[in-house]
């Protein structure tokens, strides 16, 4: 009986193109390690990835790769739970690098794979976002957006009055961060949250408040109100968080 976990289902899927992919290599094998993880998985027990000492990979000589190893091996369950997909597709990026790395040697360049784990794992490890600021904010305002919009509705306008009420103009300094939910381009996302958070940023400064105050930030898919999975549309992921800061932050 096949799994239908996202996790494992993904993973199952993964290993098996992978699988496919050594097969028309003619390495047979990895065709049939990674099969044979493939069908693991499809069954919904756990799959382990394989430490770089199994590919006869030094540490001394492979930092990198023993770092994504111990990652994956010390990523929290939680993280496979919110983000099954993802985490499934990392895992397999890893084993492909690894398995690049055992046939080829060093590259001078990153492979495919290996780019595909620094662009997953990168995201897995700061799911609510790394880039914001930590320092506590005076009060926060929100502002939603209509599914791939940047523009501003009724409801918007009125909060944005409430943000020059409260700030008093030049009395403060914003952090305007914009996201998005995890439906489309991660890409697109980050370009779509940057246009949200630059049109309120617009807005403030039409009614009032100094540009100089105001910093611009774009999280896109990361940092979710409400976490979700690939794909999910959801009204409270697609917002711009206005932060309000006593005017020395």
């Amino acid at each position: 009986m096949t799994t239908k976990d996202p996790y494992y289902s993904t993973l199952s899927q993964e290993y098996r193109i992978l699988a496919e992919q050594r097969r028309s290599g003619h390495d047979k094998v990895d065709y049939k390690h990674f099969t044979a993880k493939a069908e693991q998985a499809a069954k919904g027990l756990p799959v382990a990835a394989d430490a770089p000492s199994i590919r006869h990979l030094k540490q001394e000589t492979n930092p990198n790769l023993w770092t994504a190893w111990a990652q994956l091996d010390s990523m929290p369950s939680y993280i496979r739970t919110a983000f099954p997909r993802d985490a499934a597709r990392a895992q397999v990026a890893y084993e492909c690098w690894a398995e690049e790395r055992e046939r080829n040697g060093q590259r001078k360049s990153p492979s495919s794979c290996e780019k595909q784990w620094g662009a997953l794992s990168a995201q897995l490890e700061c799911p609510t976002g790394c880039d914001a600021d930590n320092e506590e904010s005076l009060e926060t305002f929100e502002i939603i957006f209509d599914t791939n919009s940047a523009a501003i509705s009724e409801n918007g306008y009125a909060t944005l009055d409430d943000i020059a009420a409260y700030t008093d103009n030049a009395a403060h300094t914003l952090r305007i961060t914009g996201y998005t939910d995890r439906t489309g381009n991660r890409t697109y996302n980050k370009i779509l949250a940057e246009k949200r958070a630059n049109t309120v940023a617009n807005a403030l400064v039409k009614i009032g408040i100094p540009r100089t105050s105001i910093k611009v930030l774009a999280q896109g898919e990361s940092e979710q109100a409400i976490t979700t999975d690939d794909d999910i549309k959801l009204q409270a992921n697609r917002r711009v968080k206005v932060d309000v800061f006593e005017q020395n932050q």
